[in-house]
């Protein structure tokens, strides 16, 4: 089920499929490596098959955060 909540600058949305070049992107940063540690996740089709099992774990609630002027994602929650 998807899911979207707006504030005044902010719009959070469930982590749909079409997030896959973010998350690539944000679970390649040295920061969450570090901190969070490795998802092997080496390409956008491994990224692809990470959000699909977060969409479907019952137990995560995932969402994106983006700035909702650029639409641009930000981080996540």
């Amino acid at each position: 089920m998807q899911y979207n909540l707006t504030t005044k600058r902010l719009s959070l949305n469930s982590l749909t499929l079409n997030d896959a070049e973010f998350i690539f992107e944000l679970v390649n940063t040295p920061e969450w490596k570090q901190f969070i540690g490795d998802r092997n996740i080496k390409t956008i089709t491994d990224a692809n098959e990470y959000i699909h099992k977060l969409m479907f774990n019952p137990a995560v609630n995932y969402w994106v955060v983006k700035l909702k002027d650029t639409e641009t994602s930000s981080g996540n929650i």
